[in-house]
């Protein structure tokens, strides 16, 4: 797995990395001004397809407001202090 950890982090420019963590964020809350990822992610993009290329098979977000003692949420998710968003490429 470190193989595959220094492969992605050589590979994946941190531009990729914030449009990933972006796409997933969007993807799980679901924000009413985003059109873009709300449904599904675009598995052929050009950044998914790098994604491949370093041998991930999957994405995952993890967000915890915790330390803050806030939850975090809109309309259409539950309030919590902890989320997660899983993808499989």
């Amino acid at each position: 797995m470190q193989i595959v950890n220094r492969k992605a982090r050589k590979m994946l420019r941190e531009r990729d990395r914030i449009d990933l963590t972006e796409a997933l964020l969007i993807n799980y809350f679901k924000p009413d001004r985003n059109t873009v990822h709300k449904e599904r992610l675009d598995l052929g993009t050009k950044l998914m397809r790098r994604c491949y290329g370093v041998e991930l098979t999957g994405l995952a977000l993890v967000h915890s407001s915790m330390h803050l003692g806030v939850a975090t949420y809109i309309d259409q998710i539950t309030p919590a202090l902890f989320c997660s968003k899983r993808v499989c490429l």
